[in-house]
């Protein structure tokens, strides 16, 4: 699908081209195509829908024409009915809201049979703090998982709505701030208690030891705790931290014992203070983005276990917060340049501009620019084809749409 979004040419849908899309929606994009499960996002009034390979079943032959950049009406044609109303109401009141046994037809090995899956929507909001889009979770309720089932099939539903429904929620809050400090908060937050009694996040920095970049406990007590002995006894790099980082995977110690404390504790009142917090079972999942360790998250019981088929849902729950905060990083970079390159430009006198080669569209980027061709900003830059039949010299347009083109191929730059 990330092959398909390059080459689509979003400058003919109401979002108009990439580069003029919020933060939000480009973050939101990358943790859609980034999650293992079937994630569809709608932005906009439109309900402009992108989604990822998980979905490519559900959509059948309606992708990627007809649903790929196409407002949700249209790709959800058969089940409008069931899902519009939850997609403009969560637009409208900025509510999440959820819909069971929705109908697909999804296409399998030839075949289309008829599926009921459960939808869980949570809205994302821009950075003026209106809801900008939809983020959706879908997942596939089997025979196992439909109404009317005794006690313990039925807990194993309500389990997986929870999961479903939270990372719905934990997307949408990552797309929705690009402070990645009070995001992850928020994350920590929505894990506690539900997930977890105890909830971390640390953050490799450029220089230093890790950050904990939070720490979530339902107990104001406990909590000051913790934050009391992680000062007073930094973890050591054997521990499951580092483990977690150098592997690349989840560490799942499903039943803490007493003799694991004492293994990590550094003096006497270390361990009465471990003891004191309860930890019971905990997941530590590395936080990566293109192979790049960005930290990890922590989650701790402090009475039931950790199973090995959590481990999965963890993992999604890090793949998200790690796309969050590589985008959030990366946004401030870009920032950050485009600061320096503006204070550049200024002193040089040097005017900018940007083309789109395909859309045949053209962005003027400063005000010297407008000097040099000696136009208003009321009147806007000079059209591509303005430019080579009015300003540009006959005898150079040639030389200059060879160079030009030429650095574009060969990705270098031309005078």
């Amino acid at each position: 699908m990330g092959a398909l979004m390059r080459a689509f040419d979003w400058s003919a849908t109401s979002l108009g081209p990439v580069h003029n899309w919020p933060p939000g929606l480009k973050t939101a994009v990358g943790i859609c195509l980034n999650s293992q499960l079937p994630i569809v996002l709608c932005w906009g009034p439109a309900l402009i829908t992108f989604y990822n390979d998980a979905c490519i079943p559900m959509l059948g032959a309606r992708h990627p024409k007809n649903a790929l950049g196409r407002p949700a009406r249209e790709g959800w044609a058969e089940v409008w009915d069931v899902i519009g109303p939850l997609l403009e109401r969560t637009m409208t009141a900025g509510a999440a809201a959820t819909a069971d046994d929705v109908r697909l037809f999804i296409h399998r090995g030839g075949y289309v049979e008829q599926t009921p899956f459960r939808f869980s929507l949570s809205p994302i909001r821009d950075e003026s703090g209106a809801v900008g889009g939809v983020f959706t979770a879908l997942a596939e309720q089997p025979a196992s998982q439909q109404p009317g089932l005794h006690e313990e099939a039925q807990q194993q539903v309500e389990a997986a709505r929870s999961r479903e429904l939270f990372l719905a929620r934990a997307g949408a809050i990552l797309a929705s701030s690009l402070d990645i400090d009070r995001t992850l908060a928020a994350i920590s937050e929505l894990a506690v208690p539900g997930i977890a009694d105890w909830c971390a996040v640390d953050l490799i920095e450029a220089e230093g030891p890790p950050r904990r970049v939070t720490v979530r406990h339902s107990n104001p007590e406990l909590l000051a705790k913790c934050i009391e002995l992680r000062a007073k006894y930094p973890p050591a790099e054997d521990f499951g931290f580092g483990v977690a980082l150098r592997s690349g995977r989840p560490v799942l110690m499903r039943e803490v014992t007493d003799e694991d404390l004492r293994k990590t504790a550094q003096s006497q009142e270390h361990l009465a203070g471990l003891r004191e917090l309860g930890i019971c079972s905990f997941i530590l999942a590395p936080l990566i983005v293109h192979g790049e360790r960005l930290g990890v998250l922590n989650l701790v019981r402090s009475e039931r276990p950790f199973e090995p088929e959590d481990t999965a849902f963890i993992e999604e729950i890090a793949q998200c917060a790690a796309f969050a905060v590589h985008s959030a990083r990366l946004h401030q970079a870009v920032s950050e340049n485009a600061e320096r390159l503006a204070v550049a430009t200024a002193a040089a006198g040097l005017g900018i501009f940007e083309w789109d080669i395909k859309g045949r569209t053209v962005r003027w980027e400063n005000q010297r620019i407008f000097d040099i061709f000696q136009r208003s900003r009321e009147r806007g830059p000079l059209s591509y084809d303005e430019f080579f039949s009015s300003v540009c010299h006959p005898e150079d347009r040639d030389n200059f749409l060879y160079e030009f083109q030429a650095a574009r191929a060969e990705r270098r730059p031309a005078m």
